[in-house]
């Protein structure tokens, strides 16, 4: 089955998809995953360009090899672009003010206080070990306050050291979920795209050129 066919080919969403698409740190990985291997054929395209041009003897037309680039790559480019203007609408969901609030009980200060007090009391009465499953919950539900308040909570136990390396893992295992994780991501997409653009236009930028040398 060719690629377009594939692209083209309709499936019913999974619940994984489902789920994904109110889960802004999974989809802010996935597109950035998707990105990075867009731009890796991009890579793959022009390189190979390069080195056809490299054997071309002067007098042969370099302009097959232009168009074969530009059909190569475009639908490639058109995609990088849209995952683009994606992150940057996310990216106003990860704005400051998104992001405090994420990290907050309640918008009311006086409510907020009053949640956080009556959390950390619940968690001073649970065992240390217990911390390792409230953690999880609360990173899987992408509860910033509750793991922020578990973290802080667990550095202040005294038996805290034989249950850290399970602790770090959950953290690390959740880390995308990190605002400032989510912020590197999205700057990523704009980036990977950004370089493809500018690998794209030297290598027109030089067909060009040998175009005019050899007249």
């Amino acid at each position: 089955m060719s690629m377009s066919a594939q692209q083209h080919r309709k499936h019913g969403p999974s619940s994984a998809d489902v789920e994904e698409r109110f889960d802004l740190p999974t989809r802010i990985l996935r597109v950035e995953r998707d990105q990075k291997a867009d731009g890796t054929r991009i890579d793959y395209a022009i390189a190979q360009a390069e080195r056809e041009i490299a054997g071309q003897e002067l007098q042969r037309s370099i302009n097959a090899i232009r168009d074969r680039i530009i059909l190569a790559v475009r639908d490639v480019r058109k995609n990088m672009a849209q995952r683009t203007i994606a992150a940057k609408n996310m990216q106003v969901i990860v704005e400051d003010k998104a992001l405090r609030q994420r990290s907050r009980f309640a918008a009311d200060d006086l409510a907020d206080q009053r949640l956080r007090t009556r959390f950390f009391e619940l968690l001073a009465r649970a065992p240390t070990y217990s911390l390792l499953q409230h953690l999880k919950d609360a990173t899987d539900a992408g509860n910033s306050a509750c793991a922020e308040n578990i973290r802080f909570e667990f550095q202040c136990r005294e038996d805290r050291h034989q249950y850290a390396a399970t602790f770090q893992m959950i953290l690390d295992k959740h880390a995308f979920r990190d605002p400032v994780e989510m912020r590197k991501r999205l700057a990523n997409i704009r980036r990977v795209a950004d370089e493809a653009d500018a690998r794209i236009t030297d290598l027109l930028g030089r067909c060009t050129v040998i175009e005019s040398e050899n007249g």
